[in-house]
């Protein structure tokens, strides 16, 4: 009796839908090996849900003994994968750094001719002027000197710190004493002598005997 079946030996070649589904868990590794195997078979157009399902349980049967070596062989790739889109990176930004400079190089040896041009044109100014700077200088510095000197005297001749001290002491206690003698001042009025009510209004004044006050004559 003839077995049904597959002959013994004979498989289906899938191992690039074993690469795929190691490269998407790679990827993505929160991603289960059922969704990636059913989006193998979407994309391989089988739509018919028994195909469907033993298309999933093939590659899972494959999957489960292969997926080690399978995931590090994706890793190994996703590596390769990196490295060389750095490198092609990499190559493009030197070769636009190369292709900016040698845009801009005639610009630049444009501009530094300019301005070796204009240092030229200017340097007989720059020398003038230079020369007048030291002119002047040589004319201003007896008057720098002058004022030096005026400035020493100045510091001379000022009070010493001792001197001012003392000065502002004294103004204190003359100012207290004019203060004490305004206070006591009130005091003393009332010791003064009373001034004399015909004083004011009698010819003769205070000191007239007291019948000349009166108004009589006193004879000798």
């Amino acid at each position: 009796m003839a077995k049904r079946g597959r002959p013994k030996g004979s498989t289906y070649p899938d191992g690039p839908y074993l690469d795929q589904i190691a490269d998407a868990l790679t990827r993505e590794p929160s991603k289960s090996a059922n969704s990636a195997i059913m989006k193998i078979a979407g994309a391989l157009g089988i739509t018919d849900y028994r195909q469907q399902e033993a298309f999933r349980r093939r590659l899972h049967d494959k999957w489960s003994t292969q997926k080690e070596e399978r995931l590090a062989e994706a890793r190994e790739r996703q590596r390769e994968r990196t490295n060389a889109a750095f490198q092609q990176t990499a190559q493009s930004l030197a070769d636009s750094a190369a292709r900016m400079a040698d845009t801009m190089r005639p610009i630049l040896d444009r501009q530094r001719e300019l301005g070796e041009r204009i240092h030229a044109a200017m340097k007989p100014h720059y020398d003038k002027q230079a020369k007048m700077a030291a002119r002047i200088e040589e004319l201003l510095r007896p008057h720098r000197e002058a004022s030096a000197r005026i400035a020493e005297i100045t510091r001379r001749i000022q009070p010493s710190t001792d001197v001012v001290r003392l000065s502002e002491r004294l103004k204190q206690k003359s100012a207290a004493a004019e203060l004490l003698t305004a206070s006591m001042g009130p005091l003393y009025a009332s010791q003064l002598p009373r001034p004399n009510p015909f004083a004011s209004t009698h010819p003769a004044g205070a000191n007239a005997p007291a019948a000349t006050r009166r108004g009589f004559k006193v004879e000798d």
